[in-house]
Order: structure tokens, then C-alpha cells, then sequence
């Protein structure tokens, strides 16, 4: 008859529900824990690389431009027409070399600067006898200011994104043409090698170019 006592069920329920309550607690502390080791797992897996990079790279941009006597805008691959007796051939682009400073502050963020150094040249020649008669040639020296986000950092490869600002000067013939800002957004890049030194390859669009490959030396402290 005691069996039947709704006493004794209630108790039994306010026991089960107690257990349960403990063994959630202790389902959910477990959880919380493993979750945190897995954190720890994973950032202890992030591979920290040597402080100082130094980088030489090289860029080619598909959509260079040309600026005639006219002030006109042709295409690189076209031919214009500015005078009577002299026209420009093709144009001829030498793409864009260029060397980095970046300093690694940890293993997602890096800061630093670079210079690089593209162009390109154009034939002008004769309308009548085809005779070249000189050579015109356009350098542009540009320096940016270049923050990099790596979003996966291992032993021996990474992948990283990169936003870059700066200006841009211009010379014609050796002489000052003009100056303005330029920019760079790089939404895919990957490094490859050891600790010290790495190839990458970077995808983008701006002033270092549509592509971009290089290698980089790594030294300092980590």
C-alpha cells in the first residue's frame, strides 16, 4: 500500500528530476570544457612565423591603359593616331616587380609596407617609311601601406587576405607627370614552404596586379 503513496511518488519524481538536473549540469560542463580544449587544440595549432618578412614579387594587370598626346584613353592592345605623320604601335607592359616590408604582430595579423615599379612603352613610328622614330616610355613607383589577415595559419601553408593604400607617381620620358592615390584589395592569397622561406601567390585586383607571385624570407623572433 505504501507503494501507492503519492508521497512517495511525488519524491520520486523531485529525486529524478535531480538527477537529471545533475547529470545535465555535468553533460553541459563537459561540453563547455571539450569545446574550450578544442579552442586551445586549435590556436596551439596556428603556426606563429618568424616576426621580420622581407618579399620580392612580381604582378601582371590585365587592364593597363595608355594616354595619347590627346589626351585620349585607348586600350593597351590598340594603336592611335596623333598626328599626321607619326602613329604608336602597340603597347608593351613590363608588369610590376616590387619588394615588402611586413611585420607578423601575431598569427592573423600582420602589418608593413611596399614599393613597387611597373610600366610600360610605346614604338612611335613613321606613317610613311614605318621608321621607329622613338620611344615612349611610362614608369610608375608606387608605395603602399599593406595590412594582411591570415584566416589559416600552419606549418607549412597558409591562406590570407590583404587590404593595401597609397599613391602612385608617374613619370613620362624620366620626367614628373603626375601623382594619385592608390589602392589594393587582395581577397585570396596562400603562402607555401617552411618557417623562413616561402613562395605565395595572391589574386586581386589594384595596383599590384590581377596576380601576383613572389618569395618571401622570414627571420627574427617568433
Amino acid at each position: 500500500m505504501q507503494q501507492n503513496d503519492p508521497r512517495l511518488c511525488l519524491t520520486r519524481k523531485q529525486n529524478i528530476t535531480k538527477y537529471m538536473k545533475k547529470y545535465l549540469f555535468t553533460a553541459l560542463l563537459c561540453l563547455m570544457v571539450g569545446t574550450i580544449a578544442a579552442q586551445e587544440v586549435e590556436s596551439s595549432s596556428r603556426f606563429m612565423r618568424p616576426r621580420n618578412e622581407f618579399s620580392v614579387s612580381y604582378g601582371v594587370s590585365l587592364f593597363l591603359y595608355n594616354q595619347n598626346h590627346f589626351g585620349c584613353i585607348e586600350p593597351a592592345w590598340g594603336s592611335n593616331w596623333f598626328g599626321d605623320d607619326t602613329h604608336t604601335g602597340s603597347v608593351m607592359y613590363f608588369g610590376v616587380p616590387g619588394i615588402s616590408y611586413i611585420y607578423n604582430h601575431n598569427t592573423w595579423f600582420a602589418q608593413g609596407a611596399e614599393f613597387l615599379m611597373g610600366g610600360y612603352y610605346t614604338n612611335e613610328y613613321d606613317n610613311f617609311t614605318h621608321e621607329r622614330l622613338e620611344v615612349d616610355r611610362y614608369i610608375n613607383y608606387t608605395f603602399l601601406y599593406t595590412a594582411r589577415f591570415t584566416y589559416m595559419s600552419r606549418e607549412h601553408c597558409s591562406l590570407y587576405g590583404s587590404a593595401s593604400l597609397g599613391f602612385m607617381l608617374r613619370t613620362y620620358a624620366n620626367e614628373f607627370d603626375y601623382g594619385h592615390v592608390m589602392g589594393h584589395l587582395c581577397p585570396f592569397g596562400v603562402s607555401w614552404g617552411n618557417a623562413n622561406i616561402r613562395g605565395f601567390a595572391e589574386i586581386g585586383i589594384g595596383g599590384k596586379g590581377l596576380f601576383r607571385a613572389g618569395l618571401t624570407y622570414s627571420f627574427g623572433n617568433k
